[in-house]
Parts: C-alpha cells; structure tokens; sequence
C-alpha cells in the first residue's frame, strides 16, 4: 500500500474517532435522560398513595393563617420582623413567603402543596448528580467525565429520590421547609464548585444569594461554611500537612470569607428578631451519655432502615433485604475509599463525604427524640438533608464496580435492587401517611357535620384522636378555610392538659358549673360521638357510684381477676391473695364491667412484693383500662398516654399500696362504663395482690377548688385559694409546691410524678400552711421572678412526712 492510500485511511479514522466521542455524548444524553425520566415517574408511581388532598397536625395551623394572609397581606411581613409561627427558637420568614405563593395558586389543597415539594425534591437530585460529577472530577483531579463518574450521579440521584425516610417531609405540609433548604443548599454548593473551576462572578454571586436563602428558610443551612471549608481542605485545595498546609489554609479561609460574613450577619439577624443567637438545645443533650447513646443509635438505625412497622415489618423479607443491601452499600463504598481504584483520591473524597454527613445530623438532633412514635417516621423529617451525602455514600462503592469488574454484572444487579427496593418501601410507607390523610378527612368532615347540627360557638372538647390526627392541627382545625365559619371554643383533652387541667374541668362539672360538648372520635365506625350529657345537674348525680362495691378481698377479689397472663407466668390463689411469679413482664385482668367510669378517680391495690434482682430499686407498674373511648388494650412499642396509668414504688420488702390515679385521664372519666382493667407488671415479678379498692378522691388527695389559672401582678398581687385535706387520714397541714418558671408550651421542668407519694426532686420551693383545710393565701412576692408556675398541694402528717398523694395541679402566672 502506497503513502498516498495509507494517509487516506488514516484521515478517514482519524474523521471517525473525532465523530465517535460526539456521538456517545449524545447517546448518553439521551440515556440518561429517559432514565432521568423513568426515575420521576417510579417516584410519582410511590407517592401515589398520598398524592390526595389532606393535611394533618400543624398544617391546620398554617393553613389558617395563610387564610387570613389573603385578608391582611401584611402578615406576611411580619415574619421577618418576628419568630416562626409562635416558635420563639425559630427564624424561617421566606418559608411563609413561599408557602402564600403555594396558598394563592392553589388554595388549601394538599395536593398542589404535596406536588410542590416533589418537584423541589426532583431538581435537588439533578442538582445533587452534577455535584457527584464535580467531586468526583476534584477527587480524581481531571476534567473529563467518565462512565464510573456518570453512574454514581445516575445511582446517588435516583436513591435520593427515592428514599422511604423522606415521606414525613413531602407529606407533611408544615415540614416543606426541610424539603426548600436542602434545594437552595444544594443549588448553593453546585454554583460555588462551578466557580472554583471557571472563576465567574456570576457563580460565586449566586452562590451566595443562594445560601442566604436558605438561612432564611431554615436553621439546617449554617452548616454550609463548613462543608465548603472541608471541601476546600479536601478535594479543591487539597491541603497536605506536610506541604505549605498554613498557607493553604489562610487561601481557603480567604476563599470562603464571604459564607462566614453571611452566616454572622444571619446570627445578630436572629439575636435582633429574636433575642438569641442560637436556636432552642435539644433536650437529649441533658441525659445521661448512655441514654444519647442509645437514641442516637436508634435514630441512626431508623435512617439507615426507615421502615414504616405498621405497614413493613422488621423481620420482613423486603425489610431484610434492604437492610444486607445498604449495608454491603456501604461497606463497599469504605472499600473503595480505602483501596486504590479509579477514583484516585477517594480518601480524601470519602473523608469528605462522611464529614458532610455528621455535620447535616448534628442540627438534627431533635429527630432521635421520642415525641412521635417512630413508625410514621415523623421527627425524621429532619435529616432529609443528611440524606444527601448518605446517598453519595451509599453509591459510591457500587458505581465504582459496576464497570470493567470480574463481578460488574452482578454489582449492577445490585445496584438495580437496591433502587427497586427503596421505590417498594417508599410505597409501603406512603399507604401508612394515605391511612392517615383518609382519616384526618373524616375527622373534618365529622367536624362539618357537628357544627352544622348546633349554633353559635359552645365549649367543645374532644378526646380519642389517634396520633398524629391529633395534637396541634385539632386546635386550629375548627377555622376557615375547614369550616364555614370560625370557632374559637373546640379543642382537644389530653391528660395532663397544660391549658384547662382536666381534673379542675372535672370538678366544676361535678358541681354542675361546667358548660361544656364532650364529643370523641370511634376509630371503629370513623366518627365522633357524644360522651356524657350536655346538662345543668351536677354529673355525680347521672353517674352514682354509692350502689355499687369498693372493696374486694379474699374469694371476692378472686372472682374478679382472670388467672390469664399476657406472658408465661404463675398464677395461683394462696392464703386468701393471688400470688403471681414471672420471668417476663406479665399482666392480671381485672373484671369490672358496667362500673361507671367518672366517678372512679383512683384504684388501689394492696400487695406484698417477694424478691427482686437487686438491680432493680424501682419497679413501675401500670394500670390500663377499656371503655367506648379505648376498645383495645394497648401493650405494644408505643402505647398512648392517654389510655394507662403509671406509678413507681421502691420495694420495703413489706405490704405496700400502688395506687392508680385516673382522675385526671379524660377517655377513662368519659368512657362510660368500664370494660375491664389490666395490671400490668414489671419484668422478674414475685408479688401477693392482696386486696383491691376504689378509694374517694378527697380520702387520696387534698381538693383545691377555684379556678385552675391563678393571675397575680403588682396590683392584684394575691389569692387565696380553698382547699380540704381532713379526710386524709394523719394529715394535719399541707404545702403548696412549685416549678417552674417557664412559657407555656415550652415546658422546660414539669413534676417528676403527677400525684406523686415521693418527694419531687424538680420542685423549686413550696408555700406551708397549717391546717388540713381552710384558705391559702399565694402572695405575688413569694416567686422568684415572672412567668408562668406549676403547683399543686400535698398533705403532710404531723412529723412534717407526706400522708396521701399530691393533688391536682393548676397554673399560676406572674406577670
């Protein structure tokens, strides 16, 4: 072959390699596009459950007040002057300029708003695989993009999409801003490496615009600088100790000055508007450390397995294989940042990863608290921009080998499952959020129809609501735009209410003073129901309890109690007692049927505890009970407090009384007629049950009458309050004792034992008076300072020692 033909064949191959990089690059896109494509449709495809309209808990709340904003546009200013939502801690004013942005082009329908947060969801996942491609290239230090790169943005964006633990942030209205934060995040950090590799003005200005819009949207974003920091030590600077590491350093501070004067400037924002630089501390941190410890690892847990139970088993067989495949994931990605592989680099971009990781949980903290049962993933809204690196992490070691690898068939297999498993638990989770959402509607239309049958705006208040249709969004619900018009008189009864206690509500309807619609919600037949009558007589008078027995001991309490146990133990019938011996945690059933439950404010048994493991100085024993309001015993993870009694006893190896207060437990006192009663035992239990007893309140407990919110200022600067402890037996004084002070609701210290019969080791100081009965006078002088206080009465034996249980608690506000 001549010079001439073989300078033709090599110009023509030349021609072709130049076209082929060109023709790839447009397959890719079109690849990854349709892919892009699929992944948003297998994420509407999940959501579908819940993709209806409803709302639920603060939501009402929220919706409310965009309402009104529609009224006064006005109030959407006042936000930036002012806290969140009546949350002194918070300053979030873009938030409620979004979500009346939302109001106004859809109104109150949680679909457009559910919609909304998908797609803020979807352009974080784009956004997150261009950065995936940016620190991939400042790992490996070169400017082309390869296919190991393009697969780990493909896998780490569609994970994200897709992950269960996401649910409570899309679904939940009033957790949106977790969902916006991470968006301007993210948007935040993909222009600042955009300006680390081209230098234009236009980037870094953004990037920081960005960044200040995400202050303003939640607190989650003052982590930024510091991710951007560790970027810079890490992947941009790459900041060696060995090798001019000051000044390298001084270059990255000098670089990202201009985050850290934003995020000061944010701070005195805050101490302006709010009055403090940082946002309210977690209650976690003021535990012993085993106890963080050990929430720490169960939220770690829930984020790494975010499993709905109710819906998806933890022993089930998609629970299992989520739980092998991320962590293989993982430990595939620590491989791959160990061992030297295509991304060169990857400690440094692993370290990096793990870094970004721990800082975006660290403002999550509150998130492995217990405020919600953890099976509807509720406070683990918060870790929605942990997520992010998480994603990263967990992709990065199967992108790795998912090409030019022995095994890369299979790693890619894996890879495909481990998507179609999140898209199936996402599913999964979502029908739990759907049940939810049909009954929150139901209740609305429950309320609908109640408000339409009676006139004007009464005292109403409601009880049974299963969590989280209830608390917060109950309050606000009775409201334009829910109901036709507003109401001001309807809200919830908890036990331990921090507004109305339910036990002075209790006493002024025994009297015959109280006004007021008892509605409850029968989650059987999906409606609220009347409970007691709406009537002048005092109650005591339709609800007598002087026919029927109080006391039962020998052959009587034996016929009362089921020989039944929730768990192996014995049970025999010993020396007139009912003898019980247990390994486990065990139960006895008590029959009291067709006792009506208002008049029975406490239930004593009289026992004789055995041996005990000498760990165990206190024992708490509980006491649950069925009526029309509870139909079921609940004994599983999370059980209501509404629905059981607690007390707590130090064994003194002689007889001793647990006595059970449910004065103050509105779905026992409305329920009717009792339907059984269920004493549960602690674990390795040896006792005798000796007799059991329906003891009269005022033989327990000293009874305040009055109002339960005393107000005391300069010119009304005291108040006497009446009280009765005589029928206690050896009482001959009382004292009043006090916490606080404190904002409602923030409650920072409550009693450690409502109707304790222990000292109280939270109480800050209490008031003495001398007689069993008569008249204490509260003086404004006697607190420490303004606020609101806690107290409650407890009788005392002539040797100063408490007889009795501590009564009812009431309010008393200084100003």
């Amino acid at each position: 072959m001549d010079s001439s033909a073989s300078q033709i064949i090599k110009h023509n191959t030349n021609c072709v390699l130049e076209r082929k990089p060109s023709f790839y690059a447009l397959y890719r896109f079109w690849f990854y596009g349709l892919l892009a494509i699929l992944i948003t449709a297998i994420t509407l495809v999940a959501y579908k459950p819940a993709l209806f309209n409803f709302f639920f808990m603060d939501d009402f709340a929220f919706l409310v007040w965009l309402k009104e904003t529609t009224n006064n546009p006005s109030l959407l200013i006042q936000p930036f002057f002012h806290h969140y939502m009546n949350e002194p801690y918070y300053y979030r004013p873009l938030i409620t300029i979004i979500w009346a942005m939302e109001y106004f082009l859809g109104g109150a329908n949680g679909l457009y708003f559910r919609l909304f947060s998908i797609v803020c969801m979807l352009l974080s996942s784009l956004l997150l695989g261009s950065i995936v491609i940016g620190l991939s290239k400042d790992a490996t230090q070169s400017s082309n993009i390869n296919k190991t790169q393009i697969t780990w943005a493909f896998f780490s964006a569609a994970l994200f999409d897709l992950y269960p633990i996401h649910i409570s942030a899309v679904n939940w209205f009033a957790a949106q801003h977790t969902i916006l934060v991470t968006l301007f995040y993210l948007l935040s950090f993909w222009c600042y490496i955009s300006w680390r590799k081209s230098s234009t003005k236009v980037s870094i200005i953004s990037s920081i615009c960005c960044f200040g819009l995400a202050l303003l949207t939640e607190e989650a974003a003052t982590t930024l600088p510091f991710i951007l920091l560790a970027y810079e030590i890490l992947l941009a600077n790459r900041i060696s100790i060995s090798i001019n590491w000051r000044t390298a350093l001084k270059k990255t501070l000098l670089i990202t000055t201009p985050y850290w004067l934003v995020l000061i400037a944010y701070f005195f924002l805050r101490k302006f508007v709010l009055g403090t630089f940082i946002v309210k501390s977690s209650t976690l941190y003021h535990q012993r450390f085993i106890d963080i410890l050990q929430t720490w690892l169960h939220g770690l847990q829930q984020l790494l397995i975010p499993l709905d139970i109710s819906i998806l088993a933890k022993d089930s067989p998609v629970a299992i294989a989520w739980g092998i495949i991320i962590i293989s994931a993982l430990l595939l990605s620590l491989y791959t940042f160990i061992m030297p592989n295509k991304l060169s680099g990857n400690r440094r971009l692993g370290l990096f990863l793990i870094t970004w990781f721990v800082c975006s949980l660290a403002p999550a903290s509150n998130i492995f608290g217990t405020n919600f049962p953890h099976f509807h993933l509720i406070n683990a809204r918060v870790t929605y921009l942990a997520t992010v690196p998480l994603c990263m992490l967990a992709t990065c070691g199967l992108s790795n080998f998912s090409s030019d690898f022995k095994y890369s068939t299979l790693i890619r297999t894996i890879g495909g499952a481990f998507i179609a498993l999140s898209a199936l638990i996402l599913y999964c989770n979502n029908q739990a959020y759907a049940d939810i959402g049909h009954r929150s509607n139901k209740v609305i239309k429950e309320l609908q129809k109640y408000y339409q049958s009676i006139p004007g705006d009464p005292l109403v208040r409601i009880l049974g609501l299963p969590p989280p249709t209830n608390a917060l969004g109950i309050i606000s619900m009775p409201k334009v735009p829910f109901l036709e018009r507003n109401l001001s008189n309807c809200s919830i009864l908890e036990v331990d209410d921090w507004y109305i206690p339910f036990a002075f509500l209790k006493e002024s309807i025994n009297t015959g003073e109280g006004k007021i619609y008892f509605l409850y919600w029968d989650d059987k037949e999906q409606k609220l129901k009347p409970t007691i009558p709406y009537c002048s007589i005092p109650i005591s008078m339709i609800f007598p309890i002087t026919n029927y027995k109080k006391t039962w001991q020998g052959k009587e309490l034996k016929a009362i109690i089921h020989n039944e146990t929730t768990s192996p133990g014995k049970v025999e019938w010993e020396n007139e007692s009912i003898h019980l011996v247990s390994d486990s945690r065990s139960s006895l059933e008590i029959n009291l049927a067709e006792f009506p439950c208002w008049p029975i404010d406490f239930v004593s048994f009289e026992i004789a505890i055995g041996s005990q493991p000498d760990n165990k100085s206190t024992l708490d024993y509980e006491l649950h009970f069925l009526n029309n309001i509870v139909p079921d015993y609940s004994l599983n993870e999370y059980c209501s407090p509404n629905t059981f009694s607690r007390v707590k006893i130090i064994p003194n190896g002689k007889e001793q009384k647990l006595i059970f207060p449910l004065r103050n437990f509105p779905d026992w006192a409305l329920g009717d007629k009792c339907r059984g009663l269920k004493l549960v035992l602690p674990p390795h239990s040896d006792i005798k049950l000796l007799s059991m007893s329906l003891p009269e309140a005022n033989t327990i407990i000293p009874i305040v009458s009055g109002s339960s919110l005393i107000k005391l200022n300069q010119s009304s600067n005291n108040h006497l309050i009446h009280y009765d402890a005589s029928h206690i037996t050896g009482c001959i004084q009382v004292a009043l004792e006090v916490i606080g002070p404190y904002k409602l609701p923030d409650q920072n210290k409550d009693f450690e034992t409502p109707y304790s019969n222990q000292p109280d080791p939270n109480v800050a100081f209490s008031i003495p008076a001398s007689s069993p009965s008569g008249m204490l006078k509260i003086l404004h002088a006697s607190f420490p300072g303004k606020g609101t206080y806690k107290a409650r009465l407890r009788a005392l034996n002539k040797n100063g020692e408490q007889v009795g249980l501590c009564g009812d608690h009431f309010f008393i506000n200084i100003e």
